[in-house]
């Protein structure tokens, strides 16, 4: 290597130079006295580097140190790497390298700076005289990223990425000609032995503060100091800061990463900037009077998202678009108060003037409330002066503000696109992100908003006057990787008080918006999971709201949550199997183990899952409602974080001994009365290496009536797909209760619902099933059928005939979720919407979290109903394929008995449906004078025009035969449940409906792209009908069906306010009442009606509409006239 020439930059400062510049400082920044945490990142990079060394200097010549007793300042430019020296009796033992950001320090920017260091000590030794003695230390002026102190951990601990040196060091021979003499692989074990040897410090704002108390002539050279003001003063302050310039400057991995990816977007995004920081400039008086925060905020949520928010991953995750939309919204969020103070003040009035005002707020209350839809009004009405890109200026507005027309969570906004494009954008979560990072940026918190709930204290104005004056220091810091503390210093209790509401709503309302996230899919990350405060004060009461313990052991103890005290066992075996799944999911060669002891007085239940530490036991174990599984997005059986409550019902107190695989055993008791402090012990009893060991101490009453077999039953009842074995020991006995497949005993099911005559007649039948297996879950369902010998093996069997009460049995439904059991009930009572089938017998286990009741005996949500829904089309479907095996009419009996013994009435449920029985379903239809059989999609495709008739009486069948010789196709559908069925599938899906003959009794029913406007009526539709007349009835389809004339006036009414008649409930009954009385009329269900009591009935309909209609015979079908009585 050739020898180094030495810059005359590289020499340290003398005295005179340090004072010089010293001297020369002019602009500095703004600072209160008694200040806690000061603005060292408003310093200049230079004006920090000499901060550093004065204050380091002076704290040497107060308090001398072993480590060294001379500190040097470096000429500030061409220093190697070294901005201050630190000497030991001449020698070079250490630097202080100073980083000013307004922002956290990136990995990237200390892991190049310390690998450039070493590779000039290599070519210079006197840089590093001695690897084994020698301090690198890193002084920040905001803080450092999580990947930075990962790095700093890594190299003291000698476990860092050679790689990613290799990389810095390549980058940093390739930039500095001072090094380009260097060759890597003959150096590498060189840098290496350095960073190995070399002792790394960080040194955080906070070691600097207390420096700066201590040496106040240093704190006056860097700092323009402001005493605390009387109101009239301070005031006046506020106005002249907030006139202060704002500058949009570079904030950090947001903007880097988008950089990365698309350097045109970030050049879009630099243009939006500086027209955005003009228009704050020019409006900034409005951020104290109309917004939450003041106008240095944007600039701290960009900021705040790309350090604290966004981890490495999430950034990785976010495409081009979406970090340009992030990015841009992060300024532009209170964009929407930059408007003059008579835009605000017209609004005002116009929502007042509305009604809408109740609360009475005043004019600055209203614009806070509604900055946001100020913003999406703003951003919309200026995206060109803003330089928005047109393709995504309203996702930024969405993102940014808030609209009452459109619903960011809508399922729609989860895949934005632009006019249909590639690129997509999840507003949700990306306004989610936006939004958690505007609420964590505390420091910038308007004082109007923050205090606004204590207006009327008297310690109000004097605690709004500190908080604007005194820079508290209240920041967020993330802390193991998932949580962030707020952390600092607050001596005024009201401030501490609005802090602290802040912070616990933040904590709710970020919950509340990754749940709506997290309710549309699981794949959004994010990096925060937790926030807590631990702001430090002087005030020794801390006293709010409380909880009555008495009260919640009244609430969550007992059979009003659970149905049975015995599920108390089912939660304590489910927290077993959580723990055994988090610790497979981290080491895959874990054989879990579970077992359950029956002794004479206990039930212990033992696992050797992952076991608890203090934290966990402090903060989620000990917590009513506190999970750990769902706080850290762990999937799991439980999901409330109550169980441990159950466990009351079987005994007064339980102990617990858990041990993690590096932390110390643990053994507490924990009883009923919930005032008591658990009772910690050391005696180990089972001395697991890992695990938990619960022992229920159990109540006499349980004592008397628990033995083996209950147990064994009890556990196996709830736990039959569970793919972890539970061992059961009671006594010399055991039993090991292993994952069951999912079969249906049809035998065991009708064993006691058939009526005992035809106990026979079971051994014929067996289940026609599906069987569905996936992510989300898997089972199997069937319905039962006949055995016969020829193809397909069965036919459709009418169970309800050798039943002993046939209205009573529908099959039954078992439902898991995670291999436990949470319902076996009836068919029917599982469905909350329409189902399929009369009868069918499920075994269904969800392998996913669906929302669940809190005594987990039931679902909250449709989705369970979509579940079962899958397996009733497998089964439909199933049925459909087996009918191409049969020959001549055999399918459309087949058909016709499949429907009416298994298809409920007045139910097509599923759309989807449609193709599957066009394909393969038969009808039977005239053309002409040939009688056919056919698929109904063969007929539908000859024949797109078509009567519709049915019915199982004669004269309907020659009434089919005399309109075929009209000319148009009749389908004759004979069959009355295959009748309704195929017209509820014309009336479901597209097709039109239309009236035909003398009397307007024949239905034509046409294939359409579209579906026919027809609006729902009781009893009846209601469509265009070529003539005058209230209704018309067809009654050549089985049963008599009204179909009425949309032309109409009053049924032009009635489909007009149909949400209004439905949401009214006097209304609504008036209104089915009017129909009765029109069905008696075409149905002759009494003695006739009179005329005068439909009109009084339907003026009664009408009175809530102002509208006068009145009825006369003419308003009726000729044929139907008999029926009434007119006067």
């Amino acid at each position: 290597m050739c020898e180094h020439q030495v810059s005359i930059y590289e020499r340290p400062l003398d005295a005179a130079e340090i004072q010089t510049e010293n001297a020369q400082f002019a602009n500095k920044p703004l600072a209160f006295e008694n200040q806690i945490g000061y603005p060292f990142c408003e310093l200049q990079p230079r004006d920090f580097e000499r901060l550093a060394f004065c204050l380091y200097q002076a704290e040497l010549q107060k308090r001398p140190t072993g480590a060294y007793d001379e500190i040097q300042l470096m000429q500030g430019v061409g220093e190697r790497g070294r901005d201050c020296l630190l000497l030991r009796g001449g020698k070079t033992v250490g630097l202080i390298q100073c980083k000013r950001y307004k922002t956290n320090i990136d990995v990237s920017e200390i892991g190049r700076e310390i690998v450039k260091f070493v590779l000039h000590s290599l070519l210079d030794p006197a840089l590093l005289p001695d690897v084994n003695d020698f301090s690198y230390k890193i002084a920040v002026s905001y803080g450092f990223s999580e990947n930075a102190l990962n790095l700093i951990n890594s190299l003291t601990k000698q476990s860092y990425d050679k790689d990613t040196i290799k990389i810095w060091a390549a980058e940093a021979i390739a930039k500095n000609k001072g090094l380009s003499s260097i060759v890597w692989d003959d150096v590498k074990n060189s840098v290496f032995d350095a960073l190995d040897k070399i002792s790394f410090e960080t040194i955080y704002p906070d070691t600097l503060n207390p420096l700066i108390e201590t040496n106040p002539e240093i704190k006056s050279m860097f700092f323009e100091l402001k005493p605390i003001l009387d109101l009239k003063s301070f005031e006046k302050l506020l106005v002249e800061r907030e006139k202060a310039a704002l500058q949009f400057c570079d904030t950090g991995l947001l903007e880097r990463r988008l950089k990365e990816k698309n350097e045109a977007l970030f050049h879009k995004l630099q243009e939006t900037k500086q027209v955005a920081s003009r228009i704050f400039n020019t409006y900034s008086a409005n951020f104290i009077l109309y917004s939450f925060h003041n106008k240095e905020h944007s600039v701290s949520v960009s900021r705040l998202l790309g350090d604290k928010v966004l981890d490495q991953l999430m950034l990785d995750d976010l495409n081009e678009v979406e970090l340009y939309v992030l990015a841009s919204a992060a300024y532009l969020h209170d964009i929407g108060v930059c408007r003059p103070n008579e835009d605000i003040e017209q609004r005002f009035k116009a929502h007042g003037d509305s009604g809408q005002n109740h609360a009475n707020k005043t004019l600055e209350e209203y614009a806070r409330d509604h900055h946001a839809y100020f913003t999406y009004d703003y951003i919309l009405g200026h995206w060109e002066a803003l330089k928005l890109d047109p393709s995504w200026k309203e996702a930024i507005a969405l993102v940014a503000g808030e609209t009452k027309d459109r619903d960011v969570y809508a399922d729609n906004n989860f895949e934005y696109d632009y006019r249909g494009g590639r690129t997509k954008v999840c507003i949700p979560y990306l306004y989610t992100l936006l939004n958690i990072a505007d609420r964590l940026d505390v420091e910038n918190l308007n004082a109007n908003y923050l205090l606004q709930h204590y207006r009327g204290m008297e310690e109000h104005k004097e605690s709004k006057k500190l908080w604007e004056e005194i820079q508290y220091g209240i920041y967020g810091k993330i802390t193991h990787e998932d949580r962030i503390v707020f952390e600092g210093q607050c001596d005024n209790q009201l401030i501490y008080i609005s802090l602290n509401r802040h912070i616990q709503e933040t904590k709710h309302q970020m919950d509340q918006m990754i749940a709506k996230v997290r309710k549309r899919s699981s794949q959004y990350r994010f990096s925060i999971h937790f926030i807590e405060e631990q702001i430090k004060t002087p005030f020794s009461q801390k006293w709010g709201f409380s909880i009555d313990y008495n009260g919640i052991a009244e609430t969550f103890m007992g059979k009003n949550i659970y149905g049975d005290k015995y599920d108390a066992i089912r939660e304590a075996i489910q927290n077993a199997i959580d723990a055994c799944q988090l610790r497979k999911a981290k080491e895959p060669a874990y054989a879990p183990e579970i077992e359950v002891r029956l002794t004479d007085k206990e039930i212990v239940i033992i696992d050797n899952g992952r076991g608890m530490d203090e934290y966990i036991v402090q903060n989620y174990f000990s917590k009513l409602c506190k999970s750990y599984y769902k706080d850290f997005e762990i999937d799991s059986i439980g999901q409330f974080g109550i169980g441990v409550f159950s466990y009351f019902m079987l005994c007064d107190s339980f102990s617990v001994e858990t041990k993690t695989k590096e932390g110390q055993r643990l053994c507490f008791k924990g009883h009923k009365n919930l005032y008591s402090y658990f009772y910690f012990y050391d005696e180990s009893q089972w001395n697991m290496a890992e695990g938990t060991a619960l022992t229920l101490h159990l109540k006499e009453d349980v004592l008397r009536e628990i033995n083996g077999d209950t147990l064994i039953a009890k556990i196996r009842d709830h736990f039959r797909f569970v793919d972890i074995p539970i061992k059961v020991v009671s006594g010399d006995t055991s039993e090991v209760i292993a994952r069951e497949s999912f079969s249906l005993d049809l035998q065991a099911e009708l064993m006691h619902e058939v009526d005992y005559i035809y106990r026979d007649k079971v051994k014929d039948l067996f289940l026609l099933e599906s069987h569905i297996d996936n992510e989300q879950f898997e089972g199997t369902c069937g319905i039962i059928v006949e055995r016969i010998d020829r193809a397909p093996g069965y036919r459709p069997f009418y169970l309800h005939e050798i039943l002993r009460t046939p209205s009573s049995y529908e099959g039954g439904t078992l439902i898991c979720q995670k291999g436990v059991k949470v319902s076996n009930r009836p068919y029917r009572s599982m469905r909350k919407g329409s189902k399929l089938f009369k009868i069918m017998l499920c075994s269904i286990n969800i392998k996913t979290n669906l929302k669940i009741s809190i005594g987990r005996n039931d679902f909250l949500d449709d989705e369970l109903n979509t579940i079962i829904s899958e397996f009733e089309a497998a089964i439909f479907k199933k049925f459909a394929n087996d009918l191409q095996q049969l020959e001549s009419l055999q399918p459309y009996a087949a058909t016709a008995q499949f429907v009416a013994n298994y298809i409920d009435y007045y139910s097509f449920p599923y759309k989807s449906l449609e193709q599957c029985i066009q394909q393969h379903f038969y009808i039977r239809a005239y053309v002409g004078n040939s009688a056919i059989c056919m698929k109904l999609e063969e007929f539908l495709s000859a024949h797109p025009n078509f009567i519709y008739m049915g019915g199982e009486s004669k004269s309907n069948e020659r009434a089919a035969m005399a309109a075929a010789h009209t000319g148009m196709p009749v389908m004759f559908i004979e069959n009355g449940d295959l009748c309704r069925f195929y017209y509820n599938l014309f009336d479901e899906t597209n097709y039109s409906f239309a009236l035909h003959g003398e009397l307007n009794n024949l239905l034509v029913i046409s294939v359409t792209e579209h579906v026919q406007d027809r609006g729902p009526i009781p009893y009846g539709i209601a469509m265009p009908i070529n003539n005058q007349l209230l209704f018309e009835v067809v009654d050549t389809i089985h049963y008599d069906r009204p179909f009425y004339n949309s032309n109409h006036p009053f049924i032009q009414v009635c489909i007009t306010n149909e949400d209004k008649i439905g949401n009214n409930k006097l209304l609504s009954s008036k209104y089915h009442q009017f129909f009765s009385f029109l069905r008696n009329v075409y149905e002759k269900r009494s003695q006739p009606i009179s005329l005068q009591q439909v009109n009084e009935s339907l003026a009664g309909i009408l009175s809530g509409f102002d509208e006068n209609i009145q009825l006369t015979a003419e308003d009726f079908p000729e044929r139907f006239r008999g029926n009434l009585l007119v006067d």
